[in-house]
């Protein structure tokens, strides 16, 4: 079996701009610290703790960046567990015009431990990605900078993920490209990495390290997990796997006849024959069984054979849309208030552009303060831009979320197919 060391993931970040955090825009101006200055330098009466100006200062020095920028703000979060400030390169009567390179930073309020980090500066803009070696070695030099010894305690994954934004003007037009790669660190357990357990480290293609990013620490105790020794050998978790893998053949009409990152429209694409697995999940080490909601499906082909009615509908307004999708397709519109239209060509390879359309339902206030979340739906209508046909729609519902389904498997199918016959364009063939 060949194994890869690196995989590379891309993710399409739409309008990647630095936003100043919540905490930090709504309050009063508060610290600032010289230009250029090795230590905080305070011009309020708010004043940092002596741990405070440590965490800070060793920040300064793997970042050095970060001398040159003003600390604006420092603020706690809700329950006093973080504290963290917003710094720019301005003054305190700086503007979000003139703020031409920022950055936001939180620690942990008990340890002093670095929690978030992100910076943007306008001057690292590039289209390129930068190399998987120059990642791995940009992140480990920072993490070994960071944790010292206790950098034994994680160890790095094997996916890089890619993403790329850019910042538009009023008229929608690019003005400035970033882009990143990110790389996991997993905190280790009796020596056996844990999952989302630990930090990401993110790094352009300078090597700057543009973002930290650090999961929720529960300080698990390796007392509670099953010991590496009982799990079966690699040989036999190939097998156990491959026994549950089906290989299907099929055709993807829209292969790229090559890999580029960012995707562009209008690329050479061609029609190709290949094969798909039907599980792709996680198995228990010591049952070899496939474990639930570890991201794989087993699937198990049915042939249906459909004789479409070859049904169109078309909306060029909001308004068409939503009543098309309450009339034909069923869905429950009431109370739902229209939010926004966006334009895209997603994904690149379907030649298309498309006009997606937008709905949502107001939010119950659960406090004096913070909107009840949990009954609020959305629906999205996707349809061709130049011909408005309806080619898509979803629905997000999380009112019966943690509730037992009601509908069987078998009654779910016959609704799906019921649904797919009345808009086939033609006989087809679905497994």
């Amino acid at each position: 079996m060949k194994k890869v060391k690196r995989t590379a993931v891309a993710v399409l970040a739409a309008g990647m701009l630095l936003t100043t955090p919540a905490w930090a825009a709504e309050q009063d101006l508060l610290v600032v610290q010289e230009r250029g200055g090795d230590a905080v330098e305070l011009f309020s009466k708010a004043e940092l703790t002596e741990a405070q100006r440590q965490a800070l200062e060793k920040m300064y020095q793997i970042i050095p960046e970060l001398k040159e920028l003003s600390l604006q703000s420092v603020e706690y979060n809700e329950d006093k567990t973080a504290w963290g400030g917003f710094l720019t390169d301005g003054s305190l009567d700086v503007t979000p015009d003139n703020r031409r390179i920022q950055a936001s930073i939180a620690f942990d309020a008990k340890t002093g431990d670095l929690v978030n980090f992100d910076i943007y500066n306008p001057e690292w803009a590039a289209e390129k990605m930068p190399s998987a070696t120059l990642v791995e070695e940009k992140a480990a030099e920072f993490t070994r900078k960071l944790l010292g010894d206790r950098l034994k305690e994680y160890e790095m994954g094997e996916t890089i993920s890619y993403s790329s934004g850019s910042s538009l003007d009023d008229k929608g037009n690019k003005i400035i490209t970033m882009t990143s790669a990110h790389v996991y660190f997993n905190r280790l357990i009796n020596g056996v990495p844990l999952l989302n357990s630990g930090f990401q480290v993110s790094v352009d293609s300078a090597g700057h390290i543009t973002e930290f990013r650090k999961e929720k620490d529960d300080n698990p105790d390796p007392a509670k997990f099953p010991d590496p020794s009982r799990a079966m050998t690699k040989d036999a978790a190939e097998k156990a796997f491959a026994g549950l893998v089906e290989m299907k053949l099929s055709y993807s009409y829209s292969q790229p006849l090559r890999l580029s990152w960012p995707s562009k429209s209008g690329e050479e694409t061609i029609p190709v024959l290949m094969y798909y697995p039907s599980f792709s999940g996680f198995i228990d080490a010591e049952t070899g069984e496939p474990l639930e909601d570890s991201g794989g499906t087993l699937q198990q082909s049915q042939r249906v054979i459909l004789n479409g009615e070859g049904k169109k509908f078309y909306a060029a307004t909001p308004e068409e849309g939503a009543r098309l999708l309450a009339e034909e397709f069923g869905v429950d519109m009431a109370g739902m208030e229209f939010g926004s239209v966006r334009v895209h060509d997603l994904p690149v390879t379907s030649g298309y552009q498309f006009k997606e359309y937008s709905w949502g339902s107001e939010t119950q206030q659960e406090t004096d303060s913070e909107p009840d979340w949990n009954g609020v739906r959305f629906v999205n209508l996707k349809t061709i831009a130049d011909t408005g046909e309806i080619v898509g729609f979803g629905i997000q519902d999380d009112s019966g979320r943690g509730k037992q389904g009601t509908v069987s498997k078998e009654d779910a199918q016959k609704t799906a197919v019921q649904f797919l016959q009345r808009y086939c364009n033609f006989a087809e063939s679905l497994s």
